[in-house]
């Protein structure tokens, strides 16, 4: 190729032409090299955590989980659907329904936004609940807040996908279960805590992801470039509502769940050459800690549930008592009652749309 062509005559003998043939040559090859090896960045891969992580998203069944996973399931479920009904007319929640609806181009969708009379599309439908749920800041859990995040996202998806109740509930313990794992793996020590912020809302982004990767109905290859653009849309760690009372974590919560679905969106239509994130320490965890507990990942995966730590046990009675609270300012209470029938027996539900509508005004 004649990379003088098209420039004028006293500038055809530079050496910086030469140079800059070089250099496009150069990279072209990197690149190309890029390509073959299919790996994240240009450290030698030398784990196979994405891929452990990405076949478990993609081949769990219900059937698998024990009773009490799948009780611990539902009352999360439960109890992130009661919060956001609690929450719906406040200020954040507001906001972010009006932002959700903003983004939406209007009132139009297939996904209930809980507590109102309106739907959305999968994303914002997302967005507004996933905001709703976090604006009372009810989850006790060491790292943030997942269920705020898996919980909202994996409704819109279900519904707007007409993803039966097992799925749902499928998709919310494999939430946890990778979530739980991601964040331990990358928790910074205090000092690194101190001087760079602290990730709640950045880690959050995989509670969300992870269901919306698998009720998407992505294969082993897709989830795993789903959650190695999860590392590249993760925020940077930062705590600013922590320190200045600023109003942004519902926002911020809200936002994770509306780029989750995005993000599986975009990995159903394919990538390219972006995938195995976590075994990269450059491409992820570098941002939180200088100390990486990669072991974190895939330790117990399928046997040792993080769901049951991540949210304290209730009983199925102090739960549904619980719920008839929160939501007692929105609905009434043969309307309460037919909510937690549904969502007790969620699991023989072959169609959300039929819960969506008792969740909507």
């Amino acid at each position: 190729m004649n990379w003088t062509a098209g420039y004028p005559a006293k500038y055809t003998d530079h050496r910086l032409l030469q140079k800059k043939a070089s250099l496009i040559n150069y990279t072209a090859n990197f690149l190309m090299e890029r390509r073959m090896a299919m790996g994240f960045n240009h450290h030698e891969i030398k784990t196979n955590r994405t891929q452990v992580l990405s076949e478990y998203i993609n081949s769990a069944r219900f059937e698998d989980f024990p009773a009490n996973v799948v009780e611990r399931a539902k009352q999360i479920l439960i109890e992130t659907i009661g919060e956001a009904l609690a929450s719906v007319e406040s200020e954040a929640a507001k906001k972010a329904l009006a932002l959700a609806e903003c983004a939406c181009g209007g009132p139009d969708g297939t996904c209930a936004v809980w507590g109102v009379n309106k739907r959305l599309s999968m994303e914002n439908a997302a967005m507004a609940n996933g905001a709703a749920a976090c604006a009372g800041g009810w989850e006790q859990n060491p790292f943030g807040m997942p269920a705020c995040a898996a919980v909202p996202t994996a409704w819109a998806v279900a519904e707007a996908k007409k993803r039966s109740g097992r799925e749902l509930l499928t998709s919310l313990i494999l939430a946890f279960e990778v979530y739980e794992r991601v964040a331990a793996a990358v928790q910074p020590t205090a000092k690194e805590r101190a001087e760079k912020g602290y990730g709640r809302a950045s880690w959050q982004l995989f509670a969300a992801l992870v269901p919306a990767l698998r009720l998407t109905g992505l294969d082993t290859l897709q989830i795993n470039k789903g959650l190695s653009m999860g590392t590249v849309c993760s925020v940077i760690p930062a705590s600013h509502y922590e320190s200045d009372g600023a109003d942004t974590l519902a926002f911020e919560y809200g936002f994770r769940c509306q780029t989750a679905v995005t993000l599986a969106c975009c990995a159903l239509r394919g990538t390219e050459n972006l995938e195995d994130a976590f075994d990269d320490p450059s491409a992820y965890p570098l941002h939180f800690t200088g100390e990486e507990h990669g072991e974190q990942y895939t330790q117990g995966l399928g046997k040792a549930y993080r769901i049951l730590e991540a949210v304290p046990e209730k009983g199925a009675g102090e739960t549904a008592n619980d719920f008839q609270k929160r939501a007692s300012s929105v609905f009434s209470v043969e309307r309460i009652g037919q909510i937690l029938t549904a969502l007790f027996e969620i699991e023989y539900c072959e169609d959300l749309s039929s819960i969506g509508k008792l969740l909507t005004l």
